[in-house]
């Protein structure tokens, strides 16, 4: 009979228990609370206090034993699942959907203390086998709504990666098809271009008037530039389709850097000072090829854009692990408004941005950073390299990771 009246008592306060779960509810910040109508709020929690009272109900008529558990109400996990799938909608984490449960124990067990303390007194054993009912059934409520809340979370993520995954796709065939439409468009104006070159050829070897001459002049060296720029554009091309293989072996950089200079330093006409500067005896741990490839790229755009003044190439070690290569040139103003340029997006003169988007993917493949500088008539470029490299089992594989190279070196003089 204790029982049945401790039933009552609960029922008849239960607004004072609804009340003191929103109060304590409130008292959290959560972005989806204010979203919610009073009856969202609520959602099914008159039902699980319906189950409460159902539950001690059966105790009091002796119809289930104090000490058993489900499947005394086969309807009890849809009722407490139904929770969690409420909240999901409605934009609630899942902590918050477990301190949902923490403050319906706290309300109930709050309400409890005012009954006894003002109303009415119980003996032990239905104030165990109350308790008992609570607990049990916000501990399983807890369950059945993380559980649900959990295969939602695990649904939606599964969709998401299923269109990150189709787009990815759809990236990457579109990255193909720029590829080989670029090939396909170098190839063919390759071949065009290489007939006007033959033809301007025929006209220098025939001797030609003196205008004629200049014409042809202009003419020729218009083709070697656009040539060169098929060229760029397969070679990036090329970087870009695929990781570069990377050959490591041990390479003394001042004769590497004295071989990609030699060209350009025959070609000065005097107007350019060439500074080679550095330790001739830094031995490092890198692909002489690509590393060869950079510093002709680099040159190249140094030397276009110093018709005088100086370029000055300097290698030195950073610390245990890293070394740097900087290219620095000095431009007049005519020349500064055309020099190169590369951040994020390439923007280039002739080309030439083309050249430095080449140095920066065959930096990466070599786990180096680039960082560029322009300031009045200077330009710099540095490179961060590693000075040696940890070994995959797979030879001409790097590993990326072992050293940390910062993602823009800070540039000195």
């Amino acid at each position: 009979m204790q029982l049945k009246r401790l039933v009552e008592r609960l029922r008849s306060h239960r607004p004072d228990i609804l009340k003191e779960w929103e109060n304590r509810s409130e008292q959290e910040k959560n972005p989806g609370r204010p979203l919610l109508t009073r009856r969202q709020f609520y959602d099914h929690i008159p039902a699980f206090l319906d189950l409460v009272e159902q539950r001690l109900h059966d105790y009091a008529e002796k119809k289930v034993e104090r000490r058993t558990h489900a499947p005394w109400m086969p309807e009890l996990p849809e009722k407490l699942r139904e929770h969690g799938r409420q909240r999901w909608h409605q934009g609630y984490h899942l902590g918050s959907l477990v301190r949902d449960w923490h403050h319906l124990r706290g309300a109930v067990f709050h309400v409890l203390d005012y009954i006894l303390r003002h109303e009415e007194t119980f003996d032990g054993e239905v104030l165990r086998v109350t308790y008992g009912v609570i607990s049990e059934l916000i501990s399983t409520g807890v369950g059945e709504s993380v559980n649900q809340f959990e295969k939602l979370r695990q649904g939606e993520a599964q969709s998401r990666l299923g269109d990150l995954e189709q787009h990815m796709s759809l990236l990457d065939r579109v990255g193909r098809y720029q590829r080989e439409s670029l090939l396909e468009f170098a190839h063919d104006l390759s071949g065009n271009l290489s007939i006007l070159t033959r033809v301007t050829n025929r006209l220098k070897a025939i001797g030609p008037d003196e205008q004629n001459g200049r014409l042809t002049e202009v003419l020729s060296l218009g083709l070697e530039t656009a040539l060169r720029l098929l060229d760029e554009v397969r070679e990036l091309t090329s970087l870009e389709a695929e990781e570069p293989e990377i050959s490591l072996e041990d390479t003394t950089i001042e004769p590497l850097v004295c071989q990609a200079a030699e060209p350009f330093m025959t070609l000065n006409e005097g107007k350019i000072e060439f500074d080679l500067r550095g330790p001739p005896d830094l031995t490092v741990e890198t692909d002489p090829l690509k590393l060869g490839r950079i510093l002709q790229n680099l040159l190249h755009n140094a030397f276009k854009f110093t018709p005088r003044g100086q370029i000055r190439i300097e290698w030195k070690v950073v610390d245990d692990d890293l070394w740097r290569l900087t290219v620095h040139n000095h431009f007049p103003d005519a020349a500064e408004a055309e020099a190169p340029s590369v951040d994020g997006e390439v923007e280039s003169h002739e080309g030439d941005g083309l050249g430095l988007a080449i140095v920066r993917r065959l930096s990466e493949a070599l786990r180096g950073q680039m960082a560029v500088r322009r300031e009045d008539h200077h330009m710099s470029v540095q490179i961060v390299l590693p000075r040696g490299y940890p070994r995959h089992e797979q030879e001409g594989v790097l590993v990326e990771g072992e050293h940390e190279i910062p993602r823009e070196p800070a540039l000195t003089e």
